[in-house]
């Protein structure tokens, strides 16, 4: 049964929530920005910890690739979100 539902999280439940990790925003000049979504963010790291370690060693990276990537962004709205999520 815990096989079932850490394969049904793995493969439904974290891509999903993988996708709305990242928006894109515009401001007021029409410009697009990607924002981090901290609190999404923090509650895939916790779940994702709870899954076996296959799973965290398959998504981890992903997840922690965005993250990274918000912090070399430009924009510095979008680097404190990162910090938020990481801190």
């Amino acid at each position: 049964m815990q096989d079932k539902v850490s394969v049904t999280l793995e493969k439904r439940l974290l891509p999903a929530l993988h996708a709305v990790v990242v928006t894109e925003k515009k401001d007021k000049r029409g410009a697009k920005h990607k924002v981090l979504r901290a609190p999404v963010t923090l509650a895939l790291v916790k779940l994702i910890c709870k899954l076996p370690e296959t799973v965290i060693t398959a998504q981890m990276p992903l997840l922690l690739g965005t993250m990274v990537h918000s912090l070399r962004s430009r924009d510095q709205d979008v680097r404190d979100k990162g910090r938020d999520a990481l801190g």
